[in-house]
């Protein structure tokens, strides 16, 4: 099964959203969250723009099912934006892609209804 959106997808959240997210973690610093001065600011900053990136590549990928499209970006914004927070030292780097790859896979799937 060929499915471009399971590489599209991470590399653009990895290529927008984390340099989005440092930029204005950097530049309206309030507080940092964790120890690897990682901001609640560069976090609010990375969810939309994981979604945005996500649904994009769905919309050119398969342009079709709205409702589920924006269902699986939400979810991949927000599960990529938790496991881009707490992430020491570039290793974002690796678990950002990972993680959009494995909930794009994994939500491929049909869900049984039963």
């Amino acid at each position: 099964m060929r499915s471009p959106e399971l590489f599209y997808a991470p590399v653009l959240v990895l290529a927008i959203s984390d340099p989005l997210a440092t930029l204005v973690g950097m530049t309206w610093k309030l507080q940092a969250v964790f120890p690897n001065n990682k901001t609640l600011q560069g976090s609010l900053v990375f969810l939309p723009s994981a979604f945005l990136a996500v649904f994009l590549t769905l919309l050119l990928v398969r342009g079709h099912f709205f409702a589920r499209m924006v269902l699986v970006s939400l979810i991949v914004g927000s599960i990529s934006s938790a496991v881009e927070l707490p992430s020491p030292f570039g290793t974002d780097n690796l678990s950002v892609p990972l993680s959009v790859f494995l909930v794009i896979a994994g939500m491929e799937k049909p869900l049984p209804l039963s």
